[in-house]
């Protein structure tokens, strides 16, 4: 459903927006005399950068040459750093652990996620991915005026997140009153997962038609193989942004696994025989690759935990088996 995924996209943003906020909090303004200090370095840097280019232009031979080309590329690094750093406002940090409960892929997702915040809402000046010898992070440089924009955002998304809520709730009031008669299918089937990162899981909840108080257990991992089950082959071929990594190709078994065995599943084939529904098909090969793709006969929603199940049901979905 359209809706749906503009509706997750929107929380999403708003999740890292809040997480970038708390962040900002707690962290002071730079001080004039910070700045005053980093732009010296900046200045000697380049004089630097100056001199090392008239040296090579000068002296032809191959050492020179090579000692020049590492001096500059490590001075053009740390002038760039300072650059970054002498943007306006404050710098904050996001890493993996920030994010976790946000329902984005730290390394495939956030960058695209932060490119789209900066170009559509502006409350970005710039952020860079910083790869060392920590763990990755993103390093985020925020306008002066940033508490205020971001109160602006967060009503603006406030209000467009209350709008899909009114016109989801709409469309399942429309829908309840015809659509259990013969003939009709699924309106959604969510795969609900502890992390983001679905090998690092051992369970899928799924739930259909969003009864999140009767989550059904599915396995992640083939006990057997120890290969991901269909179920957890649906999950990727579902995952609402295109990452590496996700494709599934196209595979007549598997296929069949998805549209038929799911199917067979007891708890799903007495919703389907008590609701009267007729079984839909999931998944297809694409029509320009060698890859399974969704059929669009129903809406197949990615999520976790803490993002879409309602609080009051959550308790049901504690991993019993580890």
């Amino acid at each position: 459903m359209k809706i749906t995924m503009t509706y997750e996209v929107l929380k999403t943003i708003i999740c890292v927006l809040e997480k970038i906020k708390y962040k900002a909090d707690l962290t002071p303004q730079p001080t004039e005399e910070e700045i005053k200090e980093k732009r010296k370095r900046k200045e000697k840097l380049e004089k630097n950068l100056r001199e090392i280019k008239e040296k090579m232009g000068k002296n032809r031979d191959i050492a020179t040459q090579a000692l020049g080309l590492t001096g500059l590329s490590l001075l053009l690094n740390q002038i760039n750093a300072l650059k970054f750093e002498l943007l306006e406002g404050k710098k904050v940090f996001l890493n993996k652990e920030d994010i976790v409960r946000c329902g984005i892929n730290f390394e495939d997702d956030l960058k695209n996620l932060l490119k789209k915040i900066k170009k559509e809402h502006g409350i970005i000046i710039d952020f860079r991915e910083v790869i060392g010898d920590k763990p990755k992070y993103y390093e985020i440089a925020l306008p002066k005026d940033f508490d205020k924009r971001y109160e602006k955002i967060k009503n603006e998304l406030g209000k467009k997140i209350e709008k899909h809520e009114k016109e989801i709730k709409k469309e399942i009031k429309k829908e309840e009153g015809v659509f259990y008669e013969q003939g009709k299918t699924l309106r959604s089937i969510h795969l609900i997962t502890k992390s983001i990162v679905i090998e690092r899981c051992e369970t899928i909840f799924l739930v259909l038609d969003e009864h999140f108080e009767t989550p059904i257990r599915c396995a992640v991992w083939n006990k057997r193989t120890g290969e991901l089950t269909y179920i957890a082959k649906l999950y990727n071929i579902a995952y609402f942004v295109n990452v590496p990594g996700k494709e599934v190709e196209y595979d007549k078994r598997v296929a069949d696994s998805i549209n038929n065995g799911l199917f067979k599943k007891r708890r799903i084939a007495e919703y389907m025989k008590t609701n009267k529904l007729k079984k839909p098909t999931l998944v297809k090969k694409s029509e320009t690759n060698n890859y399974l793709v969704q059929s669009g006969d129903v809406s197949i929603i990615t999520n976790i935990i803490n993002n879409v199940v309602p609080s009051q049901y959550r308790s049901i979905y504690i991993d019993k088996t580890k």
